[in-house]
């Protein structure tokens, strides 16, 4: 399942119904650029791309039936994903976000493997709360908390990078940090 955005500066929230275990989310449109937009969860993927202006997308916790994985791609212009303003954000899925930033409000749990690509921006996923299983990274300067354990994949940084874990610390590829 594919949702193109306008090309207008859209500011979204993909979140659950409020309905849990129903199977439905619903993609709302904060500043009315287009009709929100209740869903059935999809099987295997979910893919957001955004327009070629300056969006704002919030990530939340999802219907709990809802297990497809998640790809946010930010495109043109300059695109910023919240994750779980309203809440911990908990998802059981692989999350692939490309934009110019990415941040977070509350605590954020992604069982999945996680891809965060900001470029040559920085990043920081400090709550101590957070927990992650794979870490995926495209950045300049990157900070990141992790409760438990953490395995890192793939990771390319032109700065510096501040990991924070609780548990043990693997590497399965590359860690590359200009």
């Amino acid at each position: 399942l594919t949702f193109v955005l306008t090309s207008l500066a859209d500011n979204v929230t993909l979140q659950d119904t409020g309905s849990n275990n129903d199977d439905t989310s619903i993609l709302t449109s904060n500043n009315g650029t287009f009709e929100s937009t209740t869903f059935t969860s999809p099987n295997e993927s979910f893919a957001l791309q955004t327009g070629g202006n300056d969006d704002i997308i919030t990530l939340e916790t999802l219907d709990t039936l809802f297990d497809a994985n998640i790809t946010i791609d930010g495109q043109a212009g300059t695109d910023t994903v919240t994750l779980g303003a309203a809440g911990n954000l908990d998802l059981p899925q692989d999350v692939d976000i490309t934009a110019e930033a990415i941040q977070q409000t509350n605590d954020v749990s992604i069982a999945g493997t996680v891809h965060f690509d900001v470029g040559a921006n920085n990043v920081t996923l400090g709550n101590a709360g957070n927990d992650f299983n794979v870490v995926e990274l495209n950045a300049n300067d990157f900070t990141l908390a992790d409760a438990d354990a953490i395995t890192l994949g793939p990771i390319n940084l032109s700065g510096t990078f501040n990991l924070t874990a609780a548990g043990n610390i693997d590497q399965t590829a590359a860690l590359v940090v200009d």
